[in-house]
C-alpha cells in the first residue's frame, strides 16, 4: 500500500544526502537515511522493504523515530548497561585501600584485601571491587619541569625535521649463570626457565640510534663514566659523514654534564646537544630500542661470562643493523599533541 509522503524539507534532504555519501557513516544509518528518501518519493512499504531489504515493521519504526526526534532518531536508543555489582560498602572499602598502606605489608593484595575486611566484604567482592575500578599503576611520571613545554617542542621539531642522534646508556647489565638451561617448549607448555643464578659481573651499554635510518652505534663498558661517554661521542664523530650537523639528544645524566664535557662540545661546533626535560625520558626514542634489548638478547639468555653478554650484545647490534632496522615511527606530529596527551593524564590522575 501506498505510505504517507514524508514532506522532507529541502534542507532536510540536502543533509541526509550529505550523510549517504559520507565515508565514515555505518551502514544500517545509510539504510535508515535511504528509507526516508524512499518514503518522500511516495514508494510503497512493500516497495522499501524489498529495496533495503528490511521489514516493513522497520520503515514505520525508524519513520516514527524521525518524525519526533528528527535526525538523532536515526541512531539507536541507549541502552541499559550492566547492573553494579558493588554496594556502596564495598566502593567504600576499596577507596580505603587506595588511600591507607596496610599494616601486613607495603601494599594491597586480593588476599590481603579479604584478610582484613572479611567481616564486610562478600567472598568475591575484593576481587570484583579491583576490576569494577579499573585499578593500576601509573606507568608515567609526571614531570615537574619548568622548561617542560620549550624542551618538547625542540625535541619534536628536532625529530620531524633534521637528522637526529638519540644517545643514552644502560647500565647495569647483569649476567646471569643460570643453574639449568631453558626448558623448551611443548604442546601446551611454555618455555620455561629457573630462577636460581649464578651473577659473574655487570656491564653497560652507551648506544647512539640514527632517528632516520634506525641504525645503532653501541659501545659496550664496564663503567659509565664521563670519559667513557666521550669515547662514544668521538666514535660518532668518526662515523658520521663531516659535512653533516649532528643533532644529539640526552638524557640529564650527571656524566653528560661534566667540564670535560662541556670542553669537548665546545671545540666540536657540529654537535648539537638537546637534553630531555625531567622524568620525561620517554622522548628519547633510544630507550624503546633497549627495551627491544632486553626482549631479544637479554631477557632469556644463559650467560656464563662478562665476555659472553659483551659478545652477545654486540652481536644482537650487528644482526639489528643489518635485517631488523626499521625507524620507529612518530605519531606525535607537533608538540601540542604531546602537551594534550600529558595534560589529559595528569587531569584523570
Amino acid at each position: 500500500m501506498p505510505i504517507a509522503p514524508f514532506n522532507l524539507t529541502l534542507y532536510d534532504q540536502l543533509i541526509l544526502h550529505g550523510g549517504c555519501r559520507a565515508s565514515t557513516l555505518i551502514k544500517r544509518l545509510v539504510h535508515r537515511v535511504s528509507l526516508h528518501f524512499l518514503g518522500n518519493a511516495c514508494e510503497t512499504v512493500q516497495g522499501i522493504s524489498s529495496l533495503l531489504q528490511v521489514n516493513t515493521q522497520m520503515v514505520f519504526k525508524w519513520r516514527k523515530r524521525y518524525s519526533v526526534h528528527d535526525f538523532k532518531g536515526f541512531y539507536d536508543s541507549p541502552r541499559l548497561s550492566q547492573h553494579r555489582k558493588l554496594n556502596r560498602g564495598d566502593v567504600k572499602i576499596y577507596e580505603h585501600t587506595v588511600h591507607q598502606v596496610p599494616i601486613q605489608a607495603l601494599h594491597w593484595s586480593i588476599s590481603l584485601t579479604r584478610t582484613c575486611w572479611g567481616g564486610v566484604l562478600a567472598s568475591a567482592s575484593a576481587e570484583e571491587c579491583v576490576k569494577f575500578e579499573a585499578a593500576t599503576a601509573h606507568y608515567v611520571k609526571i614531570t615537574n619541569n619548568p622548561y617542560f613545554f620549550e624542551n618538547v617542542c625542540g625535541i619534536v621539531g628536532l625529530y620531524l625535521n633534521a637528522l637526529v642522534l638519540s644517545v643514552d646508556e644502560k647500565t647495569q647489565f647483569q649476567t646471569f649463570d643460570r643453574t639449568h638451561p631453558n626448558l623448551q617448549l611443548k604442546p601446551g607448555q611454555v618455555e620455561r626457565h629457573t630462577y636460581d643464578y649464578e651473577q659473574h659481573s655487570t656491564t653497560s651499554l652507551y648506544a647512539d640510534l640514527n632517528i632516520l635510518t634506525d641504525e645503532v652505534i653501541g659501545r659496550v663498558t664496564q663503567r659509565h663514566h664521563a670519559l667513557e661517554f666521550l669515547d662514544v661521542l668521538r666514535q660518532i664523530d668518526w662515523e658520521a659523514p663531516q659535512d653533516l650537523q649532528l643533532y644529539v639528544i640526552l638524557d640529564s645524566n650527571s656524566s653528560h654534564n661534566t667540564s670535560e664535557v662541556k670542553a669537548w662540545l665546545a671545540k666540536n661546533p657540529r654537535f648539537k646537544v638537546h637534553f630531555t626535560p625531567t622524568s620525561a625520558s620517554w622522548l628519547n626514542e633510544v630507550d624503546k630500542w633497549f627495551g627491544q634489548l632486553d626482549r631479544r638478547e637479554l631477557y632469556r639468555g644463559n650467560l656464563t661470562s662478562v665476555g659472553e653478554s659483551k659478545s652477545g650484545i654486540k652481536k644482537c647490534i650487528k644482526v639489528h643493523n643489518e635485517k631488523l632496522a626499521n625507524p620507529f615511527r612518530w605519531n606525535k606530529t607537533t608538540a601540542h599533541d604531546c602537551i594534550i596527551g600529558m595534560g589529559k593524564f595528569a587531569l584523570n590522575r
